[in-house]
C-alpha cells in the first residue's frame, strides 16, 4: 500500500516496520517545518459557530471559525531509510494495520472504525481561532487569536498538546475524525474533513 506524502511528489510505501532495538527519538527542536494536517473549528464549549459572543458596552467578539494546525519539526535527530531509498525521518514513518484504507488527509480507516493517524508522530502545532469584533459605530474586522502552540506527540491511541509556555495547559482526545482539545477556560471540538466518503 503506497500514500503521497504532503509536500512529496514520490509514492512511499506506508507500511513499513523498524526493529525497535534504535534508540528513542529525541524531541525534535521546536522549529516547525512543513505543515502535515489541519482540524477545522466546529464548536466552542459545545456551541456550534458563529458563537460565544462576548458583549460590553464597547464592542462584541465573536468566533467564526478556527484550525489546529499540525507541523513538522525543522529538526529530527534520527532517521532511517525507507525501501524507496531515501531517509525519512523515524517519527515521519507509520505503521498501519494490513487491510486499511489510508485517506489523504491523516485519516485511516482499519479495524471497522476511523482513526486519525498523523502523517508525523512528533511536531509542531498551531491552536488559534478567528473572531470577529463588532464595534459601536457598526464596523467590524476579523483577527487571528492564538490559544497555544507547542509540541505534539501522537501515540497509538493517544495525542498530546504540550503547550511551549504551560506544557500541561490543553488536554486532547481524538475519536474518529474529531479532535477535542479542552483547556482550564474552554473546550473546542475540531473535525478533520474526510477528503470523500467516511463511511465503512
Amino acid at each position: 500500500m503506497t500514500t503521497r506524502l504532503p509536500g512529496s511528489s514520490a509514492l512511499l510505501p506506508l507500511i513499513v516496520l523498524f526493529a525497535c532495538e534504535h534508540a528513542p527519538p529525541t524531541d525534535p527542536v521546536a522549529t516547525r517545518g512543513a505543515m502535515l494536517d489541519t482540524a477545522y473549528l466546529a464548536t466552542v464549549d459545545g456551541a456550534a459557530l458563529p458563537c460565544c459572543a462576548e458583549d460590553s458596552s464597547e464592542l462584541a467578539v465573536r468566533v467564526v471559525a478556527g484550525t489546529l494546525t499540525f507541523y513538522r519539526s525543522a529538526h529530527y535527530t534520527d532517521s532511517a531509510f525507507v525501501p524507496a531509498g531515501f531517509m525519512v525521518p523515524v517519527a515521519c514513518v507509520r505503521e498501519v494495520p494490513n487491510g486499511s484504507f489510508v485517506m489523504n488527509n491523516g485519516l485511516v480507516r482499519y479495524g471497522g472504525a476511523l482513526h486519525l493517524l498523523l502523517p508525523c508522530s512528533e511536531g509542531i502545532y498551531d491552536l488559534r481561532l478567528v473572531e470577529e469584533v463588532r464595534y459601536p459605530d457598526g464596523t467590524s474586522r476579523t483577527i487571528s487569536a492564538v490559544v497555544s502552540t507547542g509540541t505534539f506527540a501522537q501515540g497509538s491511541d493517544t495525542l498530546a498538546l504540550a503547550d511551549f509556555d504551560v506544557p500541561s495547559l490543553l488536554v486532547a482526545t481524538t475519536s474518529d475524525s474529531t479532535i477535542t482539545v479542552t483547556s482550564p477556560w474552554h473546550q473546542y471540538r475540531l473535525e478533520v474533513p474526510c477528503g470523500g466518503p467516511c463511511g465503512p
